[in-house]
Protein backbone atom coordinates (compact mmCIF):
# COMPACT_ATOMS: atom_id res chain seq x y z
CA UNK A 1 0.00 0.00 0.00
CA UNK A 2 1.05 3.52 -0.59
CA UNK A 3 1.46 5.91 2.33
CA UNK A 4 -1.64 7.91 1.32
CA UNK A 5 -3.75 4.75 1.33
CA UNK A 6 -2.39 3.86 4.78
CA UNK A 7 -3.35 7.27 6.13
CA UNK A 8 -6.86 7.00 4.67
CA UNK A 9 -7.28 3.47 6.06
CA UNK A 10 -6.09 4.63 9.50
CA UNK A 11 -8.52 7.58 9.48
CA UNK A 12 -11.44 5.33 8.47
CA UNK A 13 -10.52 2.80 11.13
CA UNK A 14 -10.32 5.54 13.77
CA UNK A 15 -13.73 6.87 12.71
CA UNK A 16 -15.26 3.40 13.02
CA UNK A 17 -13.81 2.98 16.51
CA UNK A 18 -15.06 6.43 17.55
CA UNK A 19 -18.59 5.78 16.22
CA UNK A 20 -18.68 2.42 18.00
CA UNK A 21 -17.66 4.03 21.29
CA UNK A 22 -20.24 6.82 20.95
CA UNK A 23 -23.05 4.42 20.10
CA UNK A 24 -22.37 1.92 22.87
CA UNK A 25 -21.71 4.30 25.78
CA UNK A 26 -24.65 5.64 27.82
CA UNK A 27 -25.77 9.09 26.80
CA UNK A 28 -25.09 10.74 30.16
CA UNK A 29 -23.11 13.47 28.53
CA UNK A 30 -25.77 14.20 25.92
CA UNK A 31 -27.18 17.70 25.97
CA UNK A 32 -30.82 17.72 26.99
CA UNK A 33 -32.95 20.60 25.85
CA UNK A 34 -36.00 21.62 27.88
CA UNK A 35 -39.27 20.75 26.23
CA UNK A 36 -41.39 23.77 25.43
CA UNK A 37 -44.47 24.24 27.60
CA UNK A 38 -47.66 23.68 25.68
CA UNK A 39 -50.00 26.63 26.11
CA UNK A 40 -53.20 25.95 28.01
CA UNK A 41 -56.35 26.37 25.87
CA UNK A 42 -58.15 29.58 26.81
CA UNK A 43 -61.84 30.35 26.40
CA UNK A 44 -62.86 34.02 26.59
CA UNK A 45 -66.49 34.64 27.56
CA UNK A 46 -68.13 38.07 27.25
CA UNK A 47 -70.62 38.41 30.11
CA UNK A 48 -72.50 41.44 28.82
CA UNK A 49 -73.13 44.72 30.60
CA UNK A 50 -73.27 44.00 34.35
CA UNK A 51 -71.73 47.10 35.84
CA UNK A 52 -73.89 49.57 33.93
CA UNK A 53 -76.67 49.51 36.53
CA UNK A 54 -74.98 48.06 39.61
CA UNK A 55 -71.65 48.63 41.29
CA UNK A 56 -71.25 45.14 42.71
CA UNK A 57 -71.08 43.11 39.52
CA UNK A 58 -72.78 39.81 38.74
CA UNK A 59 -73.68 37.26 41.39
CA UNK A 60 -71.86 33.94 41.65
CA UNK A 61 -74.86 32.12 40.15
CA UNK A 62 -74.77 34.51 37.20
CA UNK A 63 -71.05 33.95 36.70
CA UNK A 64 -71.41 30.18 36.86
CA UNK A 65 -74.00 30.33 34.08
CA UNK A 66 -71.38 31.48 31.58
CA UNK A 67 -69.25 28.33 31.54
CA UNK A 68 -69.72 24.70 32.43
CA UNK A 69 -67.59 22.22 34.34
CA UNK A 70 -67.62 18.52 33.56
CA UNK A 71 -68.07 16.12 36.49
CA UNK A 72 -64.33 15.41 36.63
CA UNK A 73 -63.20 19.05 36.25
CA UNK A 74 -62.08 21.20 39.18
CA UNK A 75 -61.24 24.89 39.43
CA UNK A 76 -57.67 25.03 40.77
CA UNK A 77 -57.05 28.78 40.56
CA UNK A 78 -58.84 32.11 40.38
CA UNK A 79 -57.08 35.22 39.10
CA UNK A 80 -53.67 33.53 39.23
CA UNK A 81 -54.01 32.47 42.87
CA UNK A 82 -54.05 28.74 43.56
CA UNK A 83 -57.05 27.35 45.39
CA UNK A 84 -57.98 23.90 46.56
CA UNK A 85 -59.66 21.89 43.78
CA UNK A 86 -63.24 23.10 43.68
CA UNK A 87 -66.33 21.56 42.07
CA UNK A 88 -69.04 23.64 40.40
CA UNK A 89 -71.26 23.72 43.53
CA UNK A 90 -68.35 24.68 45.81
CA UNK A 91 -67.19 27.36 43.37
CA UNK A 92 -70.48 29.28 43.56
CA UNK A 93 -70.18 29.45 47.35
CA UNK A 94 -66.51 30.44 47.10
CA UNK A 95 -67.32 33.28 44.69
CA UNK A 96 -70.18 34.55 46.86
CA UNK A 97 -67.87 34.76 49.89
CA UNK A 98 -64.89 36.26 48.11
CA UNK A 99 -63.84 39.57 46.72
CA UNK A 100 -63.50 37.97 43.26
CA UNK A 101 -66.97 39.03 42.15
CA UNK A 102 -66.42 42.67 43.09
CA UNK A 103 -65.47 43.62 39.56
CA UNK A 104 -66.29 46.54 37.38
CA UNK A 105 -66.48 47.50 33.71
CA UNK A 106 -63.59 46.15 31.62
CA UNK A 107 -62.22 43.69 34.16
CA UNK A 108 -62.21 39.91 34.00
CA UNK A 109 -62.15 36.79 36.15
CA UNK A 110 -59.52 34.19 35.29
CA UNK A 111 -60.40 30.56 36.13
CA UNK A 112 -57.82 27.75 35.85
CA UNK A 113 -59.59 24.41 35.36
CA UNK A 114 -58.01 20.96 35.63
CA UNK A 115 -59.23 17.46 34.79
CA UNK A 116 -57.65 14.07 34.01
CA UNK A 117 -57.66 15.18 30.35
CA UNK A 118 -55.52 18.26 31.06
CA UNK A 119 -55.93 21.93 31.90
CA UNK A 120 -57.85 24.84 30.41
CA UNK A 121 -58.53 28.46 31.23
CA UNK A 122 -61.74 30.47 31.18
CA UNK A 123 -61.62 34.28 31.15
CA UNK A 124 -64.93 35.97 31.97
CA UNK A 125 -64.87 39.50 30.60
CA UNK A 126 -67.13 41.79 32.61
CA UNK A 127 -68.67 44.84 30.95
Amino acid sequence: MRPLQLVIAALLGGCLVLVTILVTTPSQCAVQFPTPRIPVPTQIVDTGCWSCGSGSGPSAADLMGYFSLADDERVIGIDGQQSRPTTRAELAALLDESEHRQRFHGQFLDFEIQSPRGERRVLLLLH
